[in-house]
């Protein structure tokens, strides 16, 4: 979900290490051979371009990223991050219904954004329901539904015995379900997405070692 490219380091106008630049969501990564240098992107104070050179600007000083291509994008994506709902493809007015989610600032945002849809036979657009165990993949099926709704995200815990990608992927798949999606949902957990197939496709065949990110 984030961006990658090869790169120099600069300080002070000078090249100390070449490497790997990539850009997650909260966070600016630089590895060179056999070391890292890891930015949070809140304690970027500004940011900019020229041509391939991205110039970040830190309490501790200026630091310039020579990129591969152009730095403009790097820019963008650090000063006007996108949101959670965006990463997540979630549109103003889908009507969705959330169930088990806990995170408050993902609930109040997308009360705000969304057409959250408390009924549970309603027809929906989205269901994005959190699992915290493995016993709650079992009861995957009747949240979702005889009818699937056009997209499933399943949150999960990070590193929770039970609830790696065999089973969250497997339980997805077990209900027709296509996995189409992996993202960042906070710090301690993970959203998968789910779709139905296309019409006249099959659901994809369970290879249950398929990676996250």
């Amino acid at each position: 979900m984030g961006l990658e490219a090869r790169a120099a380091l600069l300080v002070d106008g000078g090249e100390i290490a070449t490497g790997r630049a990539l850009l997650e969501t909260d966070e600016l990564f630089f590895r060179p051979t056999g070391a890292r240098l890891r930015i949070p992107l809140a304690t970027i104070r500004g940011a900019s371009a020229e041509g391939a050179r991205l110039r970040i600007q830190r309490d501790e000083g200026a630091l310039v990223l020579d990129l591969e291509g152009p730095a403009q994008r790097w820019v963008d994506r650090i000063l006007r991050p996108r949101s959670l709902l965006d990463r997540m493809g979630l549109r103003a007015g889908q009507r969705v219904r959330i169930a088990g989610v806990t995170d408050e600032p993902f609930l109040r945002d997308a009360r705000q954004a969304l057409a959250v849809v408390d009924d549970a036979v309603a027809p929906i657009d989205v269901l994005i329901l959190q699992i915290e165990d493995p016993g709650g993949l079992a009861g995957m099926g009747a949240a979702i539904g005889p009818v699937p709704p056009a997209a499933t995200w399943l949150i999960t815990p990070r590193g929770r015995a039970g609830l790696g990608d065999t089973a969250v992927l497997g339980a997805g798949r077990a209900h027709g379900l296509v996995d189409t999606r992996v993202a960042r949902f906070s710090a301690t957990h993970t959203a998968t997405r789910f779709s139905r197939p296309h019409v006249g496709r099959a659901a994809s065949a369970p290879d249950l070692a398929s990676p996250s990110a």
